[in-house]
């Protein structure tokens, strides 16, 4: 009897970056076939990444899904650290990146300068050795199929951004791959065909911030990538102090007019510019992080965030069999007031009937004294079937809201599952990493913190299929 384990199936390990607005969850939502936009609150406020994978052509394909860039939670130095962090980590496992996917919106009127600043940073994560290795797809154009003076436009913005220097010019000359996305899957998994099938004819190119921190050991600050977010973030201190010196100037001419006014202008002012001055050099202190030293914090917040959300999934299950336990006890005692109430209704139907057809012969024989008391009673018994009626439909209504309560709690639940299994899937990649990293450098505390977090994703994945 062969009990020997099944092959594992090959990795294809895949970043897929994005701008703002550019459909990168929906890209990654359509390659795994089921909806991972859940969470993403949660990664953006804390800039972490989160894995997905599916199989393809018997090879599992891993989607890293990494923050994006100029968002409004999260500052830019903390996106990179995350990006540096995971693609570090892959590195020093001995998993090799096949490729990166960059998706940007076609129909943006033009680039902005953060969004050059941004891709100036992305090529120097990318470095010029492993440009191959990176698809620049442009996404919205299902949304230009029916007009064709808007898709002759966004072809030519296809044109400008591939020979404008400063954003994918130097990329396109280094050998990147231009591709579109039309939100079908056939096309993402173009994209996906093209780096695994590069990655097996080329073999692993490392990328140039994972030479830098693994290979070199250099602080993330002294990376290419972290000198050009050094570099957005000393122009940033300058455009502030500068603009400081204007206020100032302006509010000392008005001075002899207004003076009160002018020194509470002036205090806060000057308490909002030390406020982003000192955030703009906490984001360069953040920079000042080594690979392992960035793996302990990396861990922390997935061990945290993981914790939150398992609290936060037992929370909600709780509540919903409180309220379904509610429900049942409102089912049983709807069911005997309704058996009551559909007695009741059913009488005055039948005496409504009866009395209507009195009405008409007293009508006939010109009985209008007995009438008059018949005509009474048929409005009072009409009544009485109206409150009853009533009353059946707003118990009814109540059912109907106390059913859709419990079915907005599972729907919470299984939102809250799907983010802890992204998160899971995670954890098992940066704790196995951690791991090694301990036993490498000897760093005791990194090796159980990776055991402790590799473990405890491993037995919740485990014990979510077990439920499942």
């Amino acid at each position: 009897m062969n009990t020997s384990s099944p092959p594992q199936a090959e990795e294809v390990l895949i970043a897929v970056m994005g701008s703002t607005g550019s459909g990168k969850t929906t890209f990654i939502s359509t390659l795994v076939e089921e909806d991972v936009g859940v969470g993403h609150g949660l990664k953006s406020a804390t800039a972490t990444s989160a894995v997905y994978s599916f199989l393809r052509s018997g090879c599992q394909v891993k989607l890293i899904d990494t923050p994006g860039f100029n968002d409004t939670m999260i500052t830019d130095s903390e996106v990179l650290r995350s990006i540096a962090f995971i693609l570090a980590q892959t590195y020093h496992q001995g998993r090799r990146i096949a490729g990166i996917i960059y998706l940007h919106r076609i129909t943006d009127t033009r680039v902005s300068s953060s969004s050059k600043k941004m891709m100036k940073v992305i090529q120097d994560l990318v470095g010029a050795e492993a440009f191959p290795c990176v698809v620049l797809a442009s996404t919205m154009w299902q949304t230009l199929a029916d007009d064709n003076t808007a898709y002759e436009i966004a072809i030519k913005r296809e044109a400008e951004l591939q020979y404008t220097e400063d954003f994918w010019g130097a990329m396109c000359r280094g050998g990147s791959k231009i591709m579109r996305w039309d939100r079908s899957r056939d096309s993402a998994l173009a994209m996906v065909d093209f780096l695994s099938s590069f990655q097996s004819k080329t073999g692993n190119v490392p990328l140039q911030i994972q030479k830098e921190m693994v290979d070199s050991n250099m602080e993330l600050g002294d990376t290419e990538a972290g000198q050009t977010m050094n570099a957005t973030i000393n122009k940033l201190t300058m455009k502030v102090r500068r603009e400081q010196g204007m206020q100032i100037t302006r509010l000392q001419k008005e001075n002899a007019l207004r003076q009160a006014q002018h020194d509470q202008e002036l205090a806060a002012m000057k308490e909002d510019c030390e406020r982003r001055i000192f955030e703009a050099k906490i984001s360069q202190e953040k920079l000042k992080v080594n690979f392992h030293n960035l793996s302990e914090q990396k861990l922390g917040e997935c061990e945290d965030m993981l914790q939150v959300i398992t609290e936060d999934i037992h929370k909600t299950r709780k509540r919903r069999q409180m309220k379904e336990l509610e429900n049942a006890q409102f089912d049983r005692e709807k069911s005997d007031v309704d058996e009551s109430s559909q007695t009741e209704i059913e009488y005055n139907e039948a005496k409504l009937k009866e009395l209507d057809d009195k009405i008409g012969l007293l009508k006939a024989h010109g009985a209008t004294a007995e009438l008059t008391r018949v005509l009474e009673d048929y409005k009072r018994v009409k009544g009485n079937l109206k409150e009853f009626l009533e009353q059946k439909e707003a118990r009814d209504l109540e059912k109907r809201l106390r059913q859709s309560e419990v079915a907005s709690l599972r729907g919470e639940e299984t939102r809250l599952g799907k983010t802890q299994l992204a998160l899971q899937g995670l954890g098992v990649l940066m704790g196995v990493g951690s791991i090694v990293a301990g036993a490498v450098t000897g760093i005791f505390p990194l090796i159980g913190g990776g055991v402790s977090l590799a473990s405890n994703s491993i037995a919740s994945i485990t014990g979510n299929k077990r439920r499942g």
